[in-house]
């Protein structure tokens, strides 16, 4: 079996390669340089479409990623396709059931998991459990309720006969056992898991315990559940560790995600929630029927020309472009090249005006 393995520069540079070495792989490693500065640097789990292209490129029969401390594993199947953490949970835990090894009946994912891993387990007769974003609060659930597989989408699972926290190199064995045992590449294994498309807007916020828990802003997440029924959901939840609510939907296509985590984004906003850093002054009206393309996390509230444009939550990177959306009631600020400053410098200074023919804006920092 020829097996790709990308060390991220971390911990796993050395055992990683050994561990498959003494298995009887066939190993090719990258990233297992290490320098002290280069952990993660383009490299590991967190930046997997390196490894894509290897496994692709070298002919392999599957690619595990690592984080810089091992803890985490993604992989890479014979095709280039990412295997994410939900479907590890998925590949795993359908063979435990198999073999009558799933204490419990019972895999224990996030809140973030994606909606489609949770069709595959009822299709399945899987049952799951829920719990708060991050690898303790899945063992902890574990322990108290005698699981024995969970983890998070980014690649942290835990097997609980083995260890309580995430294992990386205990994560590709396992999957590697999977392979071997039932014959199948990775590609296969995965396949009957169906990803939905997801939209995450991070909307840094005065007050997230306050937004999240506004009744205008339940009822909008109640309105969109309720339109969604059982082919999709929206979570609304607050960051442990920054001012910002987190705005996730997950729906068969991504117009649909995008559609209403807009309409539930605008109600916080209206609602005056959202935090205010810079301004930009609006010179001429954009055709009323003229649509832009992939709305990001920053977004402007358009009140009537004339009028000041809001930017919402924090000026971004200059060396970026942008343009508007409309909408009908307001513009969307979006990643576009050359467009709304076709000509714009990365240094930026502090006072700047777009010459473009279709809209004129001041910005002011």
């Amino acid at each position: 079996v020829k097996v790709g393995l990308d060390c991220a520069n971390g911990s796993s540079w050395n055992i990683a390669k050994s561990v498959f070495d003494a298995l009887g792989a066939d190993t090719y490693v990258i990233n297992n340089k290490p320098n002290g500065t280069n952990i993660n640097n383009n490299a590991g789990s967190t930046h997997i479409e390196g490894l894509q292209k290897f496994v692709v490129e070298k002919g392999l029969d599957v690619g595990f990623a690592f984080d810089g401390d091992a803890d985490r594993c993604l992989c890479v199947d014979e095709k280039g396709n990412v295997i994410t953490g939900d479907h590890i949970l998925y590949i795993y835990g359908c063979y435990m059931k198999e073999r009558g090894k799933l204490l419990t009946n019972t895999v224990v994912t996030t809140v973030m998991s994606n909606f489609g891993l949770y069709k595959a387990f009822d299709e399945q007769g899987i049952g799951y459990a829920k719990t708060a974003v991050g690898d303790k609060y899945v063992y902890e659930y574990m322990a108290k309720n005698g699981c024995r597989i969970g983890g998070e989408q980014s690649g942290h699972i835990i097997f609980s006969k083995y260890a309580s926290t995430g294992d990386g190199i205990l994560t590709s064995l396992k999957m590697m056992e999977v392979m071997l045992a039932k014959k199948k590449p990775m590609s296969e294994l995965a396949a009957p898991l169906k990803i939905y498309p997801q939209v995450l807007e991070n909307v840094r916020v005065t007050d997230k315990k306050a937004a999240q828990n506004d009744p205008v802003v339940q009822e909008a997440v109640s309105k969109v559940a309720e339109a969604l029924g059982d082919t999709g959901r929206i979570l609304v939840h607050e960051s442990g560790t920054e001012p910002v609510v987190r705005v996730m939907m997950e729906a068969p296509d991504h117009d649909t995600c995008q559609k209403y985590v807009d309409e539930v984004v605008n109600v916080i906003c209206e609602k005056g929630y959202k935090v205010i850093l810079s301004t930009f002054s609006y010179k001429k009206a954009l055709p009323a029927n003229w649509q832009g393309r992939d709305p990001v996390n920053y977004w402007l509230k358009y009140t009537r020309p004339g009028m000041a444009l809001k930017c919402y939550p924090y000026w971004p990177d200059f060396k970026r472009h942008y343009v508007l959306k409309a909408s009908t009631s307001s513009y969307f600020l979006c990643f576009q090249p050359s467009f709304l400053f076709p000509r714009i410098p990365a240094d930026l200074p502090k006072s700047k005006t777009s010459n473009d023919p279709s809209c004129s804006y001041s910005i002011a920092l």
